[in-house]
C-alpha cells in the first residue's frame, strides 16, 4: 500500500473510531498504545481522535506521551488535546503544573513547548494560576519565551494592570521587566495562542511530505 493510500486509510478508520467509540472506556489508552512505533502522521491524527473522544481521563495518558515525546509539535498537538477533553479549571492546571514540573531541562523541553505550556496556564488554568507562573518567570528558561508574550501571559493571569505592578512592589524582575516593556491591549482577547503561529502546524506538517489536501482532510470528522 502507497504511504498516500495508507494515510487515507487510517484516517477513515479514525474517524469512525471518533464517531462510534463516544463514551467506551479504556478507548483512548488502545489507541495511544498504538503510537510506539507510529510515523509522524500517525501521531499527530491518532492525538486528533484522543481528543475529539472526549474521555477526560485520557489527560495523564497524553501528560505521559508529552514527557516521552522530544519533537515539539507532536508536545504542542498533544497538549492542545488535552485543552479539547471536558476538564475542571483546576483539573487543567494540575496538568500544566505536572508537565512544567515533570519535563527535563534543558534537551527535552523546546521553547516551543513551553511557550505553549505558558499559554495554557494562562488561559485555561483559574484566575490562581499567576504566582506558577511568575515562579518560572524567575527561572532561567524564560528567557526561551519573548518579553511580549511574557507580558499578555502574565496580565491575562493577573486579570487587570493593577495586581502586576502591586506583584512588582516586592519583585525586582517583575518591576523591572514592567518598566522596560509596553502592556498589550489585551480587551479584545489574546494575541497569541497554544502554537506560534496560526500556520504552525501545516508548516510541520509540509515538511514531512503532506500535501495541502491531505492536511485540510487531516481534519475531517464523520458526522453521518
Amino acid at each position: 500500500m502507497l504511504e498516500k493510500e495508507k494515510r487515507e486509510w487510517e484516517r477513515q478508520l479514525l474517524c469512525c473510531i471518533e464517531h462510534f467509540g463516544q463514551g467506551q472506556k479504556g478507548l483512548s489508552r488502545k489507541l495511544l498504545s498504538l503510537l510506539k512505533e507510529a510515523n509522524y502522521y500517525e501521531n499527530l491524527r491518532v492525538l486528533l481522535a484522543i481528543g475529539r473522544l472526549q474521555d477526560k481521563y485520557a489527560a495523564p495518558l497524553l501528560c505521559r506521551y508529552i514527557l516521552q515525546k522530544k519533537e515539539a509539535v507532536c508536545q504542542i498537538f498533544a497538549l492542545d488535546q488535552i485543552n479539547q477533553l471536558p476538564l475542571t479549571v483546576n483539573e487543567k492546571k494540575e496538568t500544566a503544573i505536572l508537565l512544567l514540573t515533570s519535563l527535563p531541562q534543558p534537551k527535552h523541553l523546546s521553547p516551543l513547548t513551553l511557550r505553549a505550556f505558558l499559554w495554557f496556564l494562562a488561559t485555561e488554568c483559574g484566575d490562581d494560576c499567576l504566582p506558577d507562573l511568575l515562579r518560572v518567570f524567575h527561572e532561567r528558561r524564560a528567557s526561551w519565551v519573548r518579553d511580549d508574550f511574557w507580558y499578555e501571559a502574565l496580565l491575562l493571569a493577573a486579570g487587570k494592570m493593577e495586581e502586576l505592578q502591586k506583584i512588582a512592589t516586592q519583585d525586582k524582575k517583575l518591576r523591572l521587566f514592567l518598566a522596560n516593556n509596553t502592556p498589550p491591549d489585551i480587551s479584545k482577547g489574546p494575541h497569541f495562542s497554544i502554537y506560534p503561529s496560526g500556520d504552525y502546524l501545516w508548516h510541520c506538517c509540509q515538511q514531512h511530505g503532506m500535501i495541502k489536501e491531505e492536511f485540510q482532510r487531516f481534519f475531517w470528522f464523520y458526522r453521518k
